[in-house]
């Protein structure tokens, strides 16, 4: 619960918030209590600086920007350095062996999760094998406007920008499963105790109709996506992506929630 917004505000209710015990022995410069409000410590701070401060990072949500594979994308209009970005990408590549597979990357930003689904049929000249891959990454937003990207055949990206109540410095990836059923529709459910990001990714080439609730979502050449933040973690995301396949490529989804601190 974040602090009140006038009135008298105590070190003892600071304490709190930031997760400390009632009553127990607290400073103004301690870390925890400095980092509700982003503070260097022995910085000059009063009182009034901490109305409405809240232990819980908190999301707004700006904009999108989605490529098909190309070798760069701008960050969606609005982006800000500290702002969250959460990358989706697919993509795909057939070979005649097994050591080659899907680029689907992107400079720079942290890998969440990374799946790859393969097929195979035998040829004359050997064993044909057909790969999709769905990554989720993420990054921290700097002064840069761009990024680089790599793909190897269908696919595309999308990046969804949020801004932070305070500043994040880890992001962590729950509960991410890999759905490669006949009809890949997603319903993905949580139930924490903290804001959520709920992630939807696919290789596809459609989303039916438009999926509800949702913060947003894109349907991008071979790459379909959905997100929903949640402020209170409990939520529930459903999405109904073309499933089967297209040719001999495997279509698959890859959902779960993201946390941060």
């Amino acid at each position: 619960m974040a602090l009140q917004s006038s009135g008298a505000i105590s070190l003892n209710d600071i304490h709190i918030e930031a997760g400390g015990t009632t009553g127990t022995n607290a400073s103004i410069n301690d870390s925890d209590i400095r980092g509700l409000i982003s503070k260097a410590s022995g910085a000059t701070m009063s009182f009034s600086e901490w109305y409405g401060a809240s232990a819980v990072i908190t999301l707004t949500y700006v904009a999108k920007s989605s490529s098909s594979a190309t070798s760069s994308i701008s960050y969606p209009t609005g982006t800000s350095s500290g702002d969250l970005i959460i990358a989706c990408m697919s993509d795909s590549r057939s070979n005649l062996g097994s050591a080659l597979s899907p680029d689907c990357d992107i400079t720079g930003f942290t890998q969440l999760n990374n799946k790859i689904d393969t097929e195979n049929q035998s040829t004359k000249s050997g064993t044909e094998y057909y790969r999709s891959r769905v990554r989720t990454l993420y990054k921290i937003a700097g002064a840069e406007s761009s990024a680089t990207t790599s793909f190897s055949g269908s696919g595309g990206i999308t990046l969804y920008t949020f801004t932070p109540s305070s500043s994040i410095t880890t992001v962590t990836a729950n509960s991410f499963v890999k759905d490669d059923s006949s009809a890949n529709d997603v319903s993905l459910s949580t139930t924490e105790s903290q804001p959520v990001i709920l992630v939807a990714n696919s290789w596809t080439n459609d989303i039916n109709g438009t999926p509800s609730p949702v913060t947003d979502f894109a349907d991008i050449d071979r790459n379909c996506s959905a997100i929903l933040y949640d402020a209170d973690g409990t939520a529930t995301l459903t999405v109904d992506f073309d499933g089967g396949t297209e040719t001999n490529f495997p279509r698959f989804n890859h959902n779960g929630y993201l946390t941060w601190s």
